[in-house]
């Protein structure tokens, strides 16, 4: 028999922006859940290498480090996260998220599934990565400090 699940707050995501606020709703007392595709929740975070500097929680360890909080977090604070959660159809109208034969019911739906990098697809990027092509600012900023760049 399929499942479904009505919930305050659905969200579709579980990277920095999903966690925390899923962190904070589930703070007002709200019953809330992530549903991530990835194996593994955290987003980008794990492919941040440099210290991260901009965040008050996480300043001075890497992305990997901050996940890890984010998730240590989480499991305190109880919430759920499915993941390996590939969503299958979304209805903004009724705020419902199908998931294989899963239907999920929110009256908040929040959608917070990231970025993902994308290449120009110009002529030698491709081998040019990594050595004078970058897919992380934050993570090369040391290498190409004081030199002209485009981004």
């Amino acid at each position: 028999m399929p499942r479904t699940e009505r919930l305050d707050a659905l969200i579709l995501g579980g990277g920095m922006a999903g966690i925390t606020a899923a962190l904070t709703l589930q703070g007002f007392g709200l019953k809330t859940l992530i549903l991530e595709e990835a194996g593994n929740p955290g987003g980008q975070l794990p492919e941040i290498h440099a210290p991260i500097t901009d965040h008050p929680f996480a300043f001075g360890s890497d992305g990997a480090r901050f996940a890890a909080f984010l998730l240590e977090s989480a499991r305190r604070a109880g919430l759920s996260i499915l993941v390996g959660s590939t969503v299958t159809r979304v209805s903004a109208r009724t705020r419902s998220v199908a998931r294989g034969r899963e239907r999920f019911h929110a009256r908040t739906l929040l959608i917070a599934t990231g970025l993902r990098r994308r290449s120009l697809g110009v002529p030698g990027e491709r081998e040019l990565l990594g050595r004078g092509v970058s897919l992380s600012a934050n993570r090369d900023r040391t290498i190409y400090a004081g030199k002209p760049v485009v981004v």
